[in-house]
């Protein structure tokens, strides 16, 4: 027997591929260019009414135009208004003092020690502040001035209960 070459070449197994220039041209046919916004020229070639009333959209509008909405050029009184910016203090301390110290709420509270009453708006504002004032006080462990007397009166009384007790006893 005869000794045969072997070679790699076999006759066509598969689907035979499409040539690339074949596959470009068809690419280039299909493809459609992406939109990138607005065609050039558009913001001068102003568009017609014709065309306008077909979008459903009323008059002649230039694109070209912005807002028609009115702007205030004074401070209304709603946006200015009484509302004072909250202050910020570096610790409670500092808040504290400042609170004590506060020339309105001080004329308030003399008002109210008058008996005399306060409008609704300044009757909150001495409750937000008195509550407040309370809050910083209970941080600080500070107490009441009058509560520290009460308790120092009734340390007294039992001292001289216990004396007098024990005077009662010696007799």
């Amino acid at each position: 027997m005869p000794k045969i070459k072997k070679t790699r070449k076999v006759g066509r197994i598969g689907v035979r591929s499409v040539p690339k220039a074949e596959r470009v041209r068809e690419a280039k046919v299909e493809r459609k260019k992406k939109a990138n916004g607005r065609p050039a020229g558009s913001r001068q070639n102003v568009e017609t009414g014709a065309k306008l009333s077909g979008h459903g959209s009323n008059g002649n509008k230039d694109p070209r135009l912005g807002s028609k909405k009115p702007v205030a050029l004074i401070a209304s009184e709603k946006s200015a208004g009484n509302r004072a910016k909250p202050k910020k203090y570096f610790s409670p301390t500092q808040e504290l003092e400042a609170l004590e110290n506060d020339p309105r709420l001080e004329k308030l509270l003399n008002l109210l020690d008058e008996g005399k009453t306060l409008s609704a708006e300044d009757q909150q504002f001495v409750d937000k502040q008195l509550a407040r004032h309370k809050q910083l006080c209970d941080l600080l462990d500070i107490q009441d001035e009058t509560l520290q007397q009460g308790s120092d009166d009734e340390d007294i009384d039992l001292l001289e209960q216990l004396e007098r007790n024990n005077l009662d006893k010696f007799k």
